[in-house]
């Protein structure tokens, strides 16, 4: 730690607290969780290779979040399967628009991101 200018871990907590306070501002809680259990890895491995005396990770928040609720869709899923089936896949162009169409209720892929799609990007 020494080699990298940190002499003093009191100061480097301070340091951490407000990097952890930065990020729940800025993100989401499960964006803020993913980034504590990667402090919490790296803490746990600078402990194991002797560059701390004590695991610092033990000292970082547990951040509870409840998983998000998926984005409603605006169709049933009855809906979807008719307008699938309006779909006339016996022409090139028929089986383009059912697959496109399939990208968007399947994946949920972003009409923007289906229309700027090329078939050497796939």
């Amino acid at each position: 730690m020494h080699e990298i200018g940190v002499k003093n871990l009191n100061r480097l907590s301070g340091h951490i607290k407000r990097f952890i306070g930065e990020r729940a501002t800025l993100y989401t809680a499960s964006t803020v969780s993913a980034t504590i259990s990667c402090l919490r890895s790296f803490f746990a491995y600078i402990h194991e290779i002797g560059e701390t005396e004590m695991n610092l990770g033990l000292f970082l928040p547990n951040v509870r979040y409840a998983a998000e609720d998926p984005i409603p869709s605006a169709f049933s899923s009855d809906e979807v399967k008719r307008i699938l089936d309006c779909v006339d896949r016996c022409n090139p162009k028929g089986k383009r628009d059912y697959a496109m169409l399939m990208l968007a209720a399947r994946l949920g892929i972003r009409s923007s991101d289906i229309c700027g799609a090329w078939f050497f990007k796939v």
